[in-house]
């Protein structure tokens, strides 16, 4: 997985984190299966995004690019974020509120602290979204 700092932002790229576990540190295995291939985890879609973060996606459920999000501040511009968003998980301490113009105007919505997933399905709101903060 390939991670950028952007200020206090993370941005993730939409390749998948693979987790390699060995078959046999389950449980003992059964005679003949010590030397099989290891098993993969991926990591994708909603799961990719950290606990205490607001995820931000540019495809709907939680596939795509994404942006990891976890300070109590505010991104008053999303630059090449702009308009791009189509799915938000808010798994943050904080409520997250969406705006549909730069320097928070326009309010859009307002997602409750450690939230369901949510595509942005809704005609008007999906690429809609400039700017956001996190509030206690």
């Amino acid at each position: 997985m390939r991670f950028r700092l952007i200020g206090p932002l993370l941005a993730v790229s939409a390749t998948a984190m693979t987790l390699s576990v060995p078959a046999s540190s389950a449980a003992t295995p059964s005679p003949g299966l010590e030397n099989q291939p290891r098993v993969s985890v991926s990591a994708d879609g909603w799961d990719r995004c950290p606990h205490g973060n607001l995820c931000l996606f540019d495809l709907p459920n939680g596939e795509g690019d994404f942006l990891a999000y976890s300070s109590a501040t505010g991104v008053p511009a999303l630059g090449a974020w702009d308009n791009r968003i189509s799915s938000v998980w808010n798994r943050s301490p904080y409520y997250a509120d969406t705006f549909r113009n730069p320097d928070f105007q326009g309010e859009m919505t307002s997602w409750d602290r450690y939230g369901m997933p949510v595509n942005l399905s809704i005609p008007g709101s999906d690429n809609s979204i400039s700017s956001f903060q996190l509030r206690l």
